[in-house]
């Protein structure tokens, strides 16, 4: 290891304890949505960030899948797709689906093989 590994170890290492102690829960989920463009995906997207707890919200036209990381201390998988559907569009949780590849709901050919807008 270099020098460099001992100063930066100890403070990743703290950040985690840190967070922990705090009660932060990273949490990701996928959901399902009726979006058909990308101004779609920005609304939900922009929407979705101004939620407390939300810590990134990425869509995906071609699949219609919301991936949102948030603080599951702080706000939840209801919540979301409550927000979601405020803003006039469907939201349904995915299954998680934890392979041993180390994939998740938002790597699966579900997603790949959803309905796409016109």
């Amino acid at each position: 290891m270099n020098r460099t590994s001992f100063i930066i170890l100890p403070i990743i290492f703290g950040l985690m304890l840190t967070l922990s102690a705090y009660g932060f829960e990273a949490k990701e989920v996928c959901v399902q949505t009726n979006l058909h463009c990308g101004s779609c995906a920005q609304k939900i997207e922009r929407g979705l960030k101004k939620k407390d707890g939300v810590m990134t919200a990425k869509s995906d036209v071609d699949t219609k899948v919301v991936t949102v990381k948030f603080d599951g201390s702080k706000t939840s998988e209801k919540e979301i797709t409550k927000s979601i559907e405020k803003m006039g569009y469907t939201a349904k949780i995915m299954k998680t689906d934890k392979s041993s590849s180390g994939k998740d709901c938002c790597d699966t050919k579900a997603t790949k093989s959803a309905p796409r807008g016109k």
